[in-house]
């Protein structure tokens, strides 16, 4: 009897182990389990970032491509600006080109020149004046009256008849 006393502590033993390898068993699963979710999560995320990169790596490449387009073409205005017009004219000739306020028709062709750069190369002011060699200075005593003369060309008028007949 007492063999068979043994075998069944034994078994009883064995059972309970069993048991608990049970257990572990299981959590060990459900941690495989978790595991294996984030792994499936962590790759999705990274095909996302992949596309991701590759479509800003596309846009980079646009955007550079752009750049150098844009870059080229203001090296073309310039260079195309240089011809028609010195940038940097001499004191001499800068003297001889002062601006009369008895005839504004220079004023306002070169005003009409500086807004068809700014409009052509979508410039600020400051880069059209540079890009159609006129300098700043030169319109900034009359900037005024050349606007005026966009804005409302009928008061421009009654203006300039006014300053002929010295009203």
């Amino acid at each position: 009897m007492k063999d068979h006393e043994r075998l069944a502590q034994g078994f009883r033993n064995q059972e309970k182990e069993t048991e608990l390898l049970g257990q572990q068993l299981e959590e060990k699963e459900k941690e495989y389990e978790e595991a294996a979710n984030d792994a499936e999560e962590l790759a999705n995320l990274v095909r996302t970032k992949c596309e991701a990169i590759k479509t800003l790596e596309k846009r980079l490449v646009k955007a550079k491509r752009l750049i150098a387009s844009l870059k080229q073409e203001l090296q073309s205005a310039r260079d195309s600006s240089s011809v028609r017009e010195p940038q940097h004219p001499d004191p001499p000739q800068q003297q001889s080109t002062r601006v009369s306020s008895h005839s504004l028709s220079s004023i306002h062709s070169r005003y009409d020149k500086v807004l068809q750069k700014m409009k052509d190369n979508n410039c600020s002011m400051a880069n059209a004046y540079h890009l159609s060699g006129c300098p700043r200075s030169t319109l900034c005593d009359f900037i005024a009256i050349a606007q005026l003369k966009k804005v409302d060309s009928r008061a421009f008028e009654i203006y300039e008849h006014r300053r002929l007949r010295g009203d």
